[in-house]
C-alpha cells in the first residue's frame, strides 16, 4: 500500500510539473508576457462625453416622469385586506395491529384393503382418518394514509404585502430612483476643479472605451473572468471615478426546493399482522438575481492613480463565462480644466493604463468567488488530500493572470474636438428637377448622423423630409426653389456650431471681382395674369473706386463754391474718377457664375425673387453691348405684385451674399408720382422716387420736355430742362375817341389761374416738382415722358369740394324705426321697396306746412324688426308707378350678438 501511495504521489507530481511547463511554455510572448488566458483586453479609445450627457439627461428626464408613478394611494388601500402568510404542516401516520386469517380444515376416511404382511399373509381391510389445515399465502401491508383536506371551504385568502410594507416599498423604490438620478446628474466635485486663477472651474470628463474579448479556457470551468484597469495621470492631481458601464447586468432565475420523507412498514407477530406508515414533506420556491457583470472599483493609496474594473461570471447553470466581446465603458473627471479654446496644452491632459486580467473560482451555492490566498480551509484540506490533484489549475500564475501596459493615452478638450469635427463645407451644387423643386448637393466633411439643414423656414433631418446623408463626406437635399432662394441655409452638425451653407473653395474662373448689383428694375403692363420683368445688373465698385469717386466730387464741390484757380484740373480728376467707375461697373453674361459639369462648362442661373416668391425658371440673360450691362427677363404673376410694388432680389445660391446677392425696390412707374390738387383747376405733380424731371431716364438726347394731357388740352410743363414759350400778348387795335365823352379808366382784365404772364404756378423751378392749370381739370390725366413713355395718374378730388351724397343711415340689429326720405318735387312715389319686400310709408306733411316753397318733399318709411333681423346693408328705394327709382337710401345695420357667440356671425 504505501508503494502504491508513492507511485501516485510521484505521478502527481510529474503531470503537475508538465503541465505547467507546458503552459509556460504555450502562453510566454516574445516579450515574456502571458497573453493566452482567454482574456483579452484592447487599448483605451476616448468617446464623445456630450453624446453620453444627452443620453444620461434623456434617462433621467424618464426616470423622473415614471417616479410619480410609484406612490400609488389606490394600491395601498387596497393591501389592507391581503394576508401576509400561511403556515400549514402536513404530517400523516397510521398504525394497524390485525389477526392472520383463520385456516381451513379438510376431513377424510381412506379404506384400505389388499394388505398382507411380510410373509405374504393377507391382512384385514382398515379405515383410515385424515384431517388436513389449509391456510391461504399473503404479503403484509403498510397501511395507507389518509389525504388530508385543505383550507376551510369558503376560505380563500388574498396574499400579498401588507400596506404598510407596500408604502414603504413603493418610498424605497422612489429613493432608488433618486439614488440613480444624482448619479446621472454627476457630482459637482467632478464637474468643476478647485479655484483656478482667472480660468474656469469646468473639469475635463473623459468617456474610455474598452473592447473586453472573453474565449474562456477548458480549465476555467466555475470561473470568474476579471478585468481590471488602472489609470495614472502624468500629474500629482487627483483622478475620479464618475461611473462605470454597465454598472451590472444581471437575470432573473428561479429556484425550487423539494424535500420529502416517508416511512412505512408491515410485519407478521404470532397470530397477528403489525403496519406502520409516516410522510412528511416540504417545498421551497424563490426568485433571485443571476449576475452575469459586476463594476468594481479598487482604493488605492496613490492620488493620482485610478484602479476599476469589471467580473464576468458564469449564469443561468453554465459551468463557464459566456464567451464573445463585450463594450466596457468608463467616466472619468480629469484632474484638468476644460478650456474654451484651442491651443492651450494644459487642458490636453495624458495618462497611461494598465490593464490586468485574470480567473478567480466561484462558488455556485454561496455565490462567492476567491482567488488561491482566499481558499477556506475545507477546501485547503481537501486540496492537500487529493494530493493537489483536486486544486484549480487557474491558480496557477502561469499563463492566468496577464499584465498589459499601454503608452499614453491624450484626451482633447471640448473646443478642440467640437472645433476639429465640425462640419466643413467644400463644394455645394443644385439642380432643378421640376417647376419648384430643386436638389442640392453638397461635398465636404464630417457629415455624421443627426446632422441637420436649415434652409429657409424648414429644418431637414431624415429622409422623410428631404434630407439623405450620403456618408461622412457628402449629402443630398431635396427642397424647394422659394426656400432655395431663401438661404443661404446652415448645417447644423453633430459637433461644434452651425456652418453656412456657401461654398468655401476657390471661386469659379470668370466671376466678376467685386460682385453684382442691380442697376434699375422695370415691370411691363400686365398681360394674361402675368408680368414681364426687366432687371439690369451691373458690377460694384471696389472700395479703392468708390473712395477715389467720393474724393474727387469733395474736391470738385469745394473748388466750385471757392471759384477755385484749379477748377478745370480738378473738374478733369473727377470726370477721369467718373469714367473709371463707368468702366468699372460694366458686367457681361460671361463674367456671371459658371458651373462644370463632366467637363462641360455651363453658366449657372441665378434665382429672382420678388416679394419672396420665386420666379419659375428658365430665365433670359443677355448682355447689352451699348451700355455693358447683364439684362434679366422674367415673368412675374400678378398675385406676386402686392399693392403695385415690392422687392426684387437677384442671387446665386450659395455664393458669398455681400457679392452675389442684390436687392432693389420695385413699383409701378405710376407710383412714382403723386398728384396733388390745389384748385378746381389746378395741379402739383411730384415725382417721390429720388429722380428729377432733368436728369429723368426718360429724356432723350432731343427731347427733354413732359408733356400733360387733360382732356382735350396738351400742356407742355415747365422743367429746367424745358422752359415752354409764353403765349404772345394780343394788343386790342385802338378805337377812335369820342370827344364827346368824358375818358373813362381802362378796365382792369380779371385774374385767371392759367399760365399767363406774372407769378403763377406754371413759373415753380423746382426739379421735383412740376405745375399745371386746365380750365376743365378731369378725374384722370396722361404725362407723357420725352421718350413716350405714357404714365396714366388719377387726379384727387378737390378737399374743399362738399360731398352731397347721404351718409347710411346706422341701425342695430332688431331695431324698429320710421326714417326720413327726400322726394324732389313733382315726383310721385307709388312703393317703397327693401330687399324684395314692400314697406309702409306715408307722406310728412309737417314739410309743407313749414316750406312750401321747398324744391324737396319727405316721406317716412317704416323699417321693421323681419328687415333688421340680420346685420350688413339695407337699400330702401322709393319707385314710381312705372317702377323707376326716384331715390334711394342706404340702411347699415350692425351685429348686437358678435361679442357674445364668438366665432358665429
Amino acid at each position: 500500500m504505501r508503494i502504491s501511495a508513492l507511485c501516485l504521489t510521484t505521478l502527481a507530481l510529474a503531470i503537475s510539473a508538465e503541465m505547467a511547463a507546458q503552459q509556460s511554455k504555450i502562453c510566454t510572448g516574445p516579450a515574456g508576457q502571458a497573453y493566452c488566458n482567454g482574456i483579452s483586453v484592447g487599448a483605451p479609445k476616448v468617446f464623445d462625453n456630450r453624446s453620453l450627457t444627452l443620453m444620461l439627461e434623456a434617462l433621467n428626464q424618464t426616470l423622473e416622469t415614471q417616479q410619480k408613478a410609484y406612490i400609488n394611494q389606490k394600491s395601498v388601500l387596497n393591501a389592507l385586506t391581503n394576508f401576509q402568510g400561511l403556515n400549514t404542516q402536513e404530517v400523516s401516520t397510521n398504525l394497524s395491529v390485525t389477526s392472520l386469517p383463520t385456516a381451513g380444515r379438510d376431513v377424510s376416511t381412506d379404506l384400505k384393503t389388499g394388505n398382507v404382511d411380510a410373509n405374504g399373509n393377507p391382512l384385514p381391510n382398515t379405515l383410515e382418518r385424515k384431517t388436513d389445515t389449509n391456510r391461504a399465502s399473503f404479503t403484509p401491508q403498510a397501511p395507507a394514509l389518509d389525504t388530508l383536506p385543505g383550507l376551510p371551504s369558503g376560505f380563500n385568502p388574498t396574499f400579498g404585502a401588507s400596506a404598510s410594507d407596500l408604502l414603504n416599498d413603493q418610498v424605497n423604490l422612489t429613493y432608488q430612483i433618486f439614488n440613480l438620478r444624482m448619479i446621472l446628474e454627476r457630482s459637482l466635485s467632478d464637474r468643476l476643479l478647485p479655484a483656478v486663477n482667472g480660468h474656469n472651474k469646468a473639469r475635463l470628463q473623459a468617456v474610455l472605451g474598452f473592447n473586453v474579448t472573453i474565449d474562456p479556457p477548458r480549465t476555467a470551468n466555475d470561473a470568474v473572468a476579471v478585468v481590471e484597469i488602472t489609470l495614472t495621470a502624468a500629474d500629482k492631481n487627483n483622478l475620479s471615478l464618475v461611473g462605470l458601464m454597465p454598472q451590472e447586468k444581471t437575470y432573473n432565475a428561479a429556484a425550487l426546493s423539494t424535500k420529502s420523507n416517508a416511512f412505512g412498514g408491515a410485519a407478521v407477530v404470532s397470530a397477528f399482522q403489525v403496519g406502520f406508515s409516516a410522510r412528511k414533506r416540504g417545498q421551497i420556491f424563490y426568485l433571485y438575481r443571476d449576475t452575469d457583470t459586476l463594476s468594481y472599483e479598487r482604493t488605492t493609496g496613490q492620488e493620482n492613480q485610478l484602479v476599476f474594473g469589471w467580473m464576468f461570471r458564469p449564469v443561468l447553470g453554465r459551468r463557464s463565462v459566456s464567451p464573445g466581446l463585450r463594450q466596457m465603458f468608463s467616466i472619468v473627471a480629469l484632474p484638468t480644466r476644460d478650456c474654451t479654446s484651442t491651443g492651450e496644452t494644459e487642458c490636453e491632459p495624458r495618462f497611461t493604463t494598465s490593464v490586468r486580467t485574470y480567473w478567480k473560482k466561484y462558488d455556485r451555492s454561496t455565490m462567492t468567488s476567491f482567488e488561491k490566498n482566499e481558499t477556506n480551509r475545507a477546501r485547503k484540506y481537501w486540496y492537500t488530500l487529493s494530493l493537489h490533484l483536486a486544486r484549480p489549475q487557474i491558480f496557477s500564475k502561469e499563463g492566468y493572470e496577464n499584465t498589459v501596459r499601454y503608452g499614453d493615452t491624450q484626451v482633447e478638450s471640448t473646443a478642440t474636438y467640437q472645433g476639429d469635427l465640425r462640419p466643413i463645407v467644400s463644394a455645394v451644387a443644385w439642380r432643378p428637377t421640376g417647376t419648384n423643386t430643386v436638389v442640392v448637393s453638397a461635398e465636404g466633411n464630417n457629415f455624421f448622423s443627426n446632422t441637420e439643414v436649415v434652409l429657409g423656414d424648414k429644418t431637414y433631418t431624415t429622409p422623410a423630409n428631404g434630407l439623405i446623408l450620403k456618408s461622412n463626406q457628402g449629402f443630398d437635399l431635396t427642397t424647394t426653389l422659394d426656400a432655395l432662394a431663401n438661404g443661404p441655409g446652415a448645417i447644423i452638425g453633430r459637433y461644434g456650431t452651425s456652418v453656412p451653407l456657401i461654398r468655401t473653395g476657390a471661386s469659379p474662373e470668370g466671376l466678376a471681382p467685386n460682385g453684382i448689383e442691380i442697376e434699375g428694375a422695370r415691370v411691363q403692363p400686365s398681360l394674361a395674369g402675368s408680368r414681364r420683368i426687366e432687371i439690369r445688373l451691373q458690377q460694384k465698385l471696389s472700395v479703392q473706386t468708390q473712395a477715389e469717386l467720393v474724393a474727387a466730387a469733395r474736391s470738385l464741390q469745394d473748388a466750385t463754391t471757392t471759384h477755385a484757380a484749379n477748377l478745370l484740373s480738378v473738374k478733369t480728376v473727377f470726370d477721369q474718377a467718373e469714367a473709371t467707375a463707368r468702366n468699372e461697373r460694366q458686367l457681361a453674361a460671361d463674367q456671371l457664375p459658371k458651373i462644370t459639369t463632366d467637363g462641360l462648362v455651363l453658366p449657372e442661373s441665378p434665382i429672382v425673387l420678388v416679394n419672396g416668391t420665386a420666379l419659375k425658371l428658365p430665365y433670359d440673360i443677355a448682355t447689352d453691348a451699348v451700355n455693358r450691362r447683364v439684362i434679366i427677363q422674367a415673368n412675374v404673376p400678378d398675385s406676386a405684385i402686392t399693392h403695385g410694388g415690392g422687392v426684387v432680389k437677384v442671387l446665386w445660391p450659395f455664393y458669398r451674399a455681400d457679392r452675389w446677392t442684390a436687392t432693389v425696390p420695385l413699383y409701378d412707374p405710376v407710383l412714382a408720382f403723386q398728384v396733388t390738387r390745389v384748385s378746381e383747376k389746378s395741379v402739383v405733380i411730384s415725382r417721390v422716387n429720388g429722380v428729377g424731371f432733368s436728369n429723368a431716364p426718360e429724356n432723350t438726347d432731343k427731347d427733354s420736355c413732359w408733356h400733360l394731357v387733360a382732356g382735350d388740352v396738351l400742356e407742355t410743363l415747365k422743367t429746367k430742362a424745358c422752359q415752354p414759350p409764353k403765349p404772345p400778348t394780343q394788343i386790342p387795335p385802338k378805337k377812335k375817341e369820342d370827344k364827346s365823352k368824358k375818358k373813362e379808366a381802362p378796365a382792369k382784365e380779371p385774374q385767371t389761374a392759367s399760365c399767363a404772364p406774372g407769378q403763377t404756378l406754371c413759373d415753380l423751378d423746382l426739379d421735383y416738382t412740376v405745375a399745371a392749370t386746365v380750365d376743365k381739370m378731369p378725374a384722370h390725366v396722361v404725362l407723357l415722358a420725352p421718350n413716350g413713355t405714357a404714365y396714366r395718374l388719377d387726379v384727387p378730388d378737390f378737399l374743399e369740394k362738399k360731398d352731397s351724397k347721404p351718409q347710411p343711415l346706422a341701425l342695430k340689429q332688431f331695431d324698429s324705426i320710421w326714417i326720413d326720405v327726400d322726394i324732389e318735387q313733382g315726383k310721385s312715389v307709388a312703393k317703397v321697396e327693401a330687399n324684395g319686400k314692400y314697406l309702409a310709408w306715408r307722406p310728412d306733411d309737417s314739410t309743407k306746412a313749414t316750406d312750401d316753397k321747398a324744391s324737396t318733399s319727405k316721406i317716412k318709411v317704416e323699417v321693421t324688426r323681419e328687415l333688421t333681423s340680420q346685420p350688413g346693408s339695407i337699400d330702401v328705394s322709393v319707385l314710381q308707378a312705372d317702377g323707376k327709382v326716384i331715390t334711394s337710401r342706404q340702411i347699415e345695420v350692425t351685429c348686437t350678438q358678435c361679442n357674445k357667440d364668438k366665432g358665429e356671425k
